[in-house]
């Protein structure tokens, strides 16, 4: 049966309710959560809020952030591209305009992370632009997920039966995307201030004054897959009662299905709803909590502890009290009584209980509970050995691999939308070129079509993961020297891990022989250099090794050889 209009907007109306709903509940716990990132922790709180009251923040949600940042992000984002199995498509091309459109989105692919550890979960958007080269004529930004309607009943990404992007537009650009109409314009609001707010028409005549780009209208952008269409719909005209746009959706899959522009990015999610995500904040933001509120304790009982002193009436003039308050060298101060003893008295201070600094060191320990990250990855020093250091290293890498898989899931469904899109806008008589392999190369949409297989390069390549590679190679090279692998091949490998210059693998030429050297023995025999053998070559190489082995050593100095 066929859908009416109203029906339609029937429709986006219960889906924004029940979007609308869910975060305006969770906006108090996401307010706290970006408080607590952006060391802002006392910005809506009454604790220690007093005159005169201190009050300590410690960056220690910023620091956990950011360390799974830094663990997850080395290189710039690329995918190695797998061929259609029948055979369509031009792979290379494919390769070279995803990583082309990838190389500058780390920045966005960072804020996206960013947003998936604070809050539950996050989003990217592919979007047009405008640009006179088709390559470019598409744009991505990172999305918060109170900006994101999905079907939290689905059981997976793909099962979705909508999506829906809530956002802001400006007057102007409504009129010139949906021609001009009787606008009913609304200031943009924030999350975290009026989260919820719709259009008011007695409010919209103080608004009036304002020129057309300080003036919003809210859309919702509305992917229904069960219908196989896309909606475009505004509170903001005709009381909501009429739809904006409606068509089918422009985009699909390899296999004919539709999709979307919006990729999702978990790195956490609840069991039995997979569409509903789990904060990495969350799991440390009570420790965060009771830091913060100790430590403040702290340091106004430290600014309390000072040197007071109880003094018998009438016994000590103003002026000589002042001689001992200024703590004068071989000041004289005359004093009216028989005996010294009990004059002055020092006021008990009592000092901090120990059972604070029990409490802080628990808090510590449960935040180091609520992080997969060894201590050294965030500089703290340890006693641990060589051995425990290479074990927590490589559970931190497997932990982290973890999140990255997440990560690279995401870039790979990126790269397959934007070759999707670009299918789709390239027109026939374009002349788009590229370059491969130094020859050039025209853009067609039959060469972007096809089932291809994408794969985000180096996965799990974090700083950590590479530091365990290199050991692990190093400590590997007299087993493959054994077992025959031709050495410059090893010597290649190691210059790419370690990223040396490449003049490294370059062979020295032999010199030519000084003109005073004799060229034959006595008897008149010539003298011949036989070539090296291979045990020589590996030797000469990289030099002599103990018991026959081949030994490196680390950056450090530390040679890993047995």
């Amino acid at each position: 049966m066929a859908l009416t209009n109203d029906d339609r907007v029937k429709f986006i109306r219960a889906v924004l309710a029940e979007h609308e709903a869910l975060w305006q509940e969770r906006q108090a716990e996401m307010s706290r959560y970006k408080a607590a990132y952006t060391i802002d922790f006392y910005k809506e709180k009454e604790i220690f809020g007093t005159h005169g009251q201190i009050r300590v923040e410690t960056a220690d949600a910023y620091a956990y952030v950011e360390g799974y940042i830094a663990s997850l992000f080395s290189k710039a984002p690329a995918v190695e591209v797998g061929a259609d199995v029948q055979g369509k498509g031009n792979l290379d091309l494919v390769k070279e305009v995803s990583n082309r459109f990838l190389y500058d989105q780390r920045t966005q692919l960072e804020l996206a992370s960013r947003l998936a550890l604070i809050y539950p979960n996050a989003f990217v958007k592919l979007y047009p632009k405008d640009s006179n080269n088709i390559l470019e004529s598409v744009g991505m930004k990172a999305v918060a997920p109170w900006e994101i309607i999905v079907d939290r009943d689905a059981c997976d990404w793909a099962q979705q039966r909508y999506i829906g992007h809530v956002y802001y537009e400006n007057i102007a650009a409504m009129n010139e995307r949906f021609g001009r109409k009787r606008w009913i314009g609304i200031k943009k609001t924030d999350y975290f201030s009026e989260y919820g707010h719709t259009s008011d028409p007695y409010l919209a005549a103080e608004a009036d004054s304002l020129p057309n780009q300080f003036l919003y209208c809210k859309v919702v952008e509305l992917y229904d897959f069960v219908n196989g269409e896309l909606y475009f719909w505004t509170p903001n005209w005709s009381d909501g009662d009429g739809l904006l746009e409606k068509g089918p959706i422009p985009l699909e899959s390899h296999d004919g299905s539709k999709t979307s522009a919006i990729i999702p990015l978990y790195y956490s999610r609840v069991p039995d709803q997979p569409m509903d995500g789990l904060s990495a904040m969350k799991r440390i933001y009570d420790q965060v909590y009771e830091k913060n509120i100790l430590r403040s304790f702290w340091a106004n009982a430290v600014r309390r502890d000072t040197r007071q002193y109880l003094v018998r009436e009438g016994a000590i003039d103003e002026e000589s009290l002042a001689k001992i308050t200024a703590g004068i060298d071989g000041a004289m101060i005359p004093v009216d009584a028989e005996n010294l003893a009990g004059l002055m008295s020092v006021v008990p201070n009592a000092p901090i209980s120990s059972n604070h600094a029990q409490y802080l060191g628990q808090i510590e320990a449960d935040l180091a509970k609520g992080s997969v990250l060894a201590p050294f990855t965030r500089g703290e020093t340890t006693k641990a050995s060589a051995t425990e250091i290479a074990a927590l290293a490589q559970y931190t890498a497997s932990e982290i691999g973890r999140l990255a898989r997440e990560r690279d899931q995401m870039i790979e469904h990126i790269a397959d939308t934007y070759v999707n899109i670009l299918s789709l806008v390239i027109e026939e008589g374009t002349r788009e070129v590229i370059l491969l392999d130094g020859s050039p190369e025209i853009i067609t949409s039959d060469k972007l079509q096809g089932k291809f297989k994408y794969s985000a390069l180096d996965q799990a390549s974090t700083p950590i993961a590479e530091s365990v590679r290199r050991q692990q190679l190093l400590q590997l090279v007299p087993v493959l020297t054994q077992l025959g692998v031709d050495p410059a091949k090893i010597r290649d490998e190691v210059i790419r891990l370690y990223d040396l210059p490449r003049v490294f693998a370059e062979t020295p030429q032999m010199t030519a022989a000084p003109e005073d050297m004799p060229k034959a023995g006595p008897d008149g025999t010539p003298f011949s250099i036989a070539p090296p053998s291979p045990e020589e070559e590996v030797a000469r190489q990289f030099g002599a090794g103990r018991r026959g082995t081949v030994p490196f050593a680390l950056p450090g100095g530390e040679d890993t050889a047995q």
